[in-house]
């Protein structure tokens, strides 16, 4: 009889004990993530327009170079989003992956691929965290399954994730811009509707146009090229040159002489490092110094006459 009560005794301890240990999961936010309860939310996304472009202008004449400029000394270019004809549709959204990560540890909680999109609204079960507890939000258009290809089971991997840019002439082979958008916020009991993200282009483009007057300055041009243009990019803004990043160049050739023609180019943020001490630019009149390695630039090659002379 005794030895009954003492199992019962150390029965009940054990269910204490293991009580306990739940409600202390609880309390840390330790729960498992399958046994989160879902929420359904819905998004509404929001392809971001352009940034107000910067401009850059070089008037050559018999008698020198007239330049204009809509930024300062090494302000840094803000355009947003390459090629003879610009993209048929540059907003478009065909495909999306989405990511929920704690945004306290960084673990992700849910994940979901959707292709075809036929939307920009977009109804999510995402998972349910506890009180005040942050969630981010991560969405990713037009770049395929991620998971197909990389580990993202944190947000700091997802942000590092590197992306294939491929392009013909300058323009995306699939005729779409990446984009990459994030919502930080509680996700309750109950759901939300209606939560706006926006979407900021994965690709810069640009938009090179030269006109020659022949009655002031004489020039037959015979080549245009953007060189050092990146192949990839990431899905989190890098703040340094990306490691192992690729570069290419997209080139036309002259057959006859044409005195107007515009290019457009869309590629990935270049971000080659910045030149300091004495080889920095600080002044719009001072174009020396070795500059950056790698730094993307448009190149105009010809012929042309000035001033009597004849010089390539």
């Amino acid at each position: 009889m005794k030895r009954m009560n003492e199992r019962k005794g150390l029965f009940v301890w054990l269910l204490l004990f293991m009580c306990g240990c739940t409600q202390t999961e609880v309390e840390e936010g330790d729960i498992p993530t399958h046994a989160l309860k879902e929420v359904d939310v819905g998004f509404s996304l929001n392809v971001l327009a352009s940034h107000a472009p910067s401009t850059r202008s070089i008037t050559f004449t018999a008698d020198g170079t007239i330049e204009s400029d809509s930024l300062s000394a090494g302000a840094k270019d803000m355009l947003q989003t390459r090629a003879t004809s610009p993209l048929g549709d540059e907003d478009k959204i065909a495909s999306l992956w989405v990511g929920q990560y704690d945004a306290k540890g960084g673990n992700r909680l849910f994940s979901q691929y959707f292709a075809p999109m036929t939307s920009n609204q977009i109804n999510l079960k995402l998972k349910q965290t506890q009180e005040n507890m942050q969630s981010h939000v991560w969405f990713v258009t037009n770049s395929g399954d991620l998971e197909q290809t990389g580990d993202l089971m944190t947000e700091e991997a997802l942000k590092k994730y590197v992306l294939s840019y491929s392009s013909d002439a300058g323009v995306s082979s699939s005729g779409l811009c990446g984009m990459t958008g994030m919502w930080q916020g509680v996700v309750q009991k109950g759901g939300t509707e209606g939560i706006t993200v926006n979407l900021t282009r994965l690709v810069a483009k640009i938009t090179f146009t030269y006109t020659i007057d022949q009655n002031k300055f004489s020039f037959t041009p015979g080549s245009v090229t953007l060189r050092n243009a990146p192949v990839v990019s990431q899905v989190g803004a890098p703040t340094t040159q990306l490691a192992g990043i690729g570069y290419t160049g997209y080139t036309y050739y002259y057959t006859t002489g044409n005195t107007a023609t515009t290019f457009y180019w869309y590629l990935p943020e270049n971000m080659a490092g910045t030149v300091a001490d004495d080889k920095k630019v600080d002044s719009e009149q001072k174009k020396v110094g070795n500059g950056v390695t790698n730094a993307t630039c448009i190149e105009l090659t010809g012929t042309a006459i000035q001033g009597g002379g004849g010089f390539t």
